[in-house]
């Protein structure tokens, strides 16, 4: 009888533990999930933040190369074009690397 009461409380004990562990593993999960979707809206707005000037920048740069390859431009205006084309490869250097590091 007392053996029955001891193996019954050790069963307890152990259902309890292993009831523990799972609300402990769940709220693991949950802070994990959260902390991806907190990524996902980061990821997107970066995306969004830098995609915009991105586009425009390279809108900007064609329209640039149209004009020097219609007419003799001055200088000044293939250093900016040489100038704008640096500033969007590294705007998209940069955007390449926190899509990477967030992930």
């Amino acid at each position: 009888r007392h053996a029955n009461r001891l193996r019954e409380s050790a069963d307890e004990a152990r259902h309890k533990a292993d009831e523990e562990r799972m609300v402990a593993q769940q709220e693991k999960l949950r802070a994990v999930n959260e902390n991806m979707q907190m990524r996902d809206r980061y990821i997107g707005a970066l995306s969004h933040d830098f995609g915009t000037p991105i586009a425009a920048m390279h809108m900007a740069l064609n329209e640039l190369c149209d004009a020097l390859e219609a007419s003799e431009v001055p200088g000044t205006v293939e250093y900016l074009v040489l100038s704008l084309r640096g500033s969007l490869d590294l705007i998209k250097m940069i955007r390449l690397q926190a899509v990477n590091y967030s992930s």
